[in-house]
């Protein structure tokens, strides 16, 4: 181990993308250092808007009832009732900062109808709400003077029960890097890479999910991946990305290659619709051979008011006619793809992880949506936790410190880069972007939208197989070291939702199962996987509330 440069700080933000603005710049608010370290794109700039209960129909009492029964009543209460009790707040934080939601003739707020929900919730910017919130907030947390780096956290560090501080990869200049700190927010939230195709960048494989488990927090419901139902198939430049279902409520049109409507063959109500719901009929529809081509559906959103599609919706649609794809002329090819992590760390309602000085927010957490999500939470989720992690860390470092000496640290951080270090130069084995595309094979066939008992086998078996071969692949140069620690952590949250899979039996929310038993042989409950003497187990807890 060399003489790494040590750097230090009140507080450490894990993700640079909304969620960790959003907890830098509410750290920085309190008077904390803050260093914000990112490694990649994040998938905030496709936020469409945050679902907010601001029309005079609406209340919190509605809005917290659609996200219990969408999540089939598996969500923390209390963190659910944090997520639409404070989402308000947070649009009025981001008015203040500059932000121009969209605004009625009368003033009010023009709201868009999402999936899953009772009333038009979806409070936006154009369709440019993700990119604008990232910059304003990015500007307030620099002008508090929260620093921004590119980095690329390995590992975790603690002193006992308490966290102490982080190795890191500095992505410029290729070195290691010693993180000091008071105390730090898990914002590197989502794994869709884990996965052949996803809704997610390039680097989005469970990073925060990864470094919870091996510092020892507990993590929930880890099997509940969504799925994003309509995303291009064709042509390839193109997969992943997708196209909003708030166009079904618009009146636009999925269609099987017999030109038939999806929604009326399964019996599917647009106004009680869960995005879950609608992406297992999807597949269904496309493993019967009723698909495109490509192995996708139709969706006619051509038949749309061309405003709605070429100004409202323009982030959506300046993407594909680049790709000589005119919506309003052409039909998409489309079907589901990975997109947000229902599971993940396990907080109480104010983001504490149970490791002193951890705290988690956004996507990284578990317990806010439950078995589904309703359509514009995922971008509530991020201020709202985002918010209050950054704050709840400010504080712990104002009052607390640093929990060890320099040395000890040091010593603390000993031997945690040793395995890329001796897999660097070598002259055998296979590069870790090999395994990494193998991974995504294997979870797409075995433990991907619709699972059963013999393909999680087959996929547990897959997966240990690709951590020995990781343990023997090569890098080439330094450069390879994140993308050989990327895969680490992706191996370890595949196996997290292979491993809590097999003790979820029943298809439930956007969770689907092959072989699913009798609904009378269920009971409600969340799994909770946790680290115990270098094993990954799994239990599963009774929910009453």
């Amino acid at each position: 181990m060399k003489n790494w440069a040590t750097i230090e700080t009140d507080v450490l933000v894990i993700g640079a993308g909304l969620t960790g603005l959003r907890a830098a710049s509410a750290a920085s608010r309190l008077g904390a250092s803050v260093l914000l370290v990112g490694k990649c794109k994040s998938a905030s700039p496709d936020i469409m808007g945050f679902n907010a209960a601001v029309q005079a129909e609406d209340s919190t009492v509605c809005y917290y009832r659609d996200v219990r029964v969408s999540g089939a009543w598996l969500n923390d209460r209390a963190i659910s009732e944090q997520l639409v009790g404070g989402v308000t707040a947070e649009i009025r934080l981001l008015e203040e900062l500059g932000l121009g939601f969209d605004k009625n003739a009368d003033g009010s707020y023009h709201t868009i109808m999402t999936l899953g929900c009772t009333y038009p919730r979806l409070v936006h910017a154009g369709a440019l709400t993700g990119v604008k919130a990232m910059r304003l907030l990015e500007a307030d947390a620099a002008r508090l003077g929260a620093a921004r780096r590119d980095m690329m956290v390995l590992e975790l560090l603690l002193d006992g029960s308490n966290l102490a501080g982080a190795v890191a990869f500095d992505l410029p200049s290729g070195e290691y890097r010693l993180i000091r700190t008071k105390a730090a927010v898990l914002a590197a939230g989502g794994c869709g890479r884990i996965y052949r195709r996803t809704t997610y960048p390039p680097g989005i494989g469970g990073d925060s999910y990864a470094l919870a488990y091996r510092a020892g927090a507990r993590l929930t419901d880890m099997e509940f991946q969504q799925y994003e139902p309509c995303c291009f198939v064709y042509p390839e430049e193109l997969a992943g990305n997708l196209l909003p279902t708030t166009l079904l409520r618009a009146g636009a049109r999925l269609q099987n290659n017999r030109g038939e409507d999806v929604l009326e063959r399964y019996g599917m109500r647009i106004d009680s619709l869960q995005k879950g719901e609608l992406a297992q009929a999807m597949a269904a529809e496309i493993a019967a051979g009723r698909g495109t081509e490509h192995g996708g559906l139709y969706y006619d959103v051509s038949i749309l008011p061309r405003d709605l599609l070429v100004r409202d919706h323009s982030i959506f649609y300046e993407t594909p006619l680049k790709a000589g794809i005119d919506l309003t002329t052409a039909l998409a090819e489309v079907a589901p793809c990975a997109h947000t992590c229902l599971g993940g760390v396990q907080i109480t309602a104010d983001t504490d992880t149970g490791i002193n000085g951890l705290y988690a927010a956004g996507e990284a957490v578990g317990g806010v949506h439950g078995a589904n999500r309703i359509g514009g939470c995922a971008g509530a989720e991020t201020l709202v936790f985002g918010g209050l992690a950054g704050a709840r860390a400010a504080r712990r470092a104002a009052t607390d410190g640093f929990v060890c000496s320099p040395e000890k640290l040091t010593g603390l951080a000993k031997g945690s880069t040793d395995e890329a270090e001796r897999l660097l130069g070598r002259s055998v084995g296979e590069a870790p972007g090999a395994i990494h595309r193998e991974l995504g094979d294997i979870m797409t066939e075995h433990a991907g939208l619709v699972r059963s008992q013999s393909g999680l086998e087959q996929a547990a078996v897959a997966v240990a197989g690709l951590e020995d071969r990781l343990a023997h692949s090569r890098l080439g140069s330094r450069a390879d070291i994140p993308l050989y620690h990327s895969c680490v952590n992706m191996l370890t949250v595949a196996q997290m939702q292979v491993a809590s899979s097999h003790y979820r039996k029943k298809s439930l929310g956007v969770y689907s199962r092959a072989d699913s038993v009798d609904a009378a042989a269920a009971t409600r409950y969340n799994t909770v996987l946790q680290r115990q003497d270098g094993v990954m187990r799994v239990t599963t807890v009774s929910r009453f509330d």
